[in-house]
């Protein structure tokens, strides 16, 4: 996870990627980050999936309580450790959390938080798929 993590400042590639198959992640555009080893991938994505669970319960309570700077620095994170794995759309959101707090539209969060728990459900069925 460490090696993983720090290419993540490096991953802001914002050319579109291919997730034709409707996946969560891009796999091909995910393993010459992990050497190429899909079982390094497989491994090191279980552990995000499971941390990505505890993350948008995170921000849902630095949400609950107003606190912007932990939610800028919750989704900033998350931004990166979802653009290793090529979670585009996990990415995306993050993004978009850290705009609407930097404009001070905290209340804005409630609903892309459902999306991220929607896509967090769809990523550990994907995950389910492949194992």
């Amino acid at each position: 996870w460490a090696q993983a993590a720090s290419h993540s400042s490096r991953v802001h590639d914002t050319r579109p990627l291919n997730m034709s198959d409707g996946a969560p992640i891009d796999m091909q555009s995910a393993l010459p980050r992990f050497n190429n080893d899909r079982g390094m991938l497989m491994e090191l994505l279980q552990v995000f999936s499971e941390q990505l669970s505890e993350d948008i319960e995170k921000l849902s309570q630095a949400m609950q309580t107003n606190d912007a700077p932990e939610l800028k620095h919750l989704a900033h994170n998350l931004k990166g450790s979802a653009a290793t794995f090529s979670a585009t759309r996990i990415t995306q959101l993050a993004v978009q959390i850290e705009l609407v707090v930097r404009d001070g539209k905290v209340s804005e969060v409630l609903g892309i938080l459902q999306q991220m728990r929607e896509e967090d459900a769809r990523l550990k069925n994907y995950m389910k798929q492949l194992s």
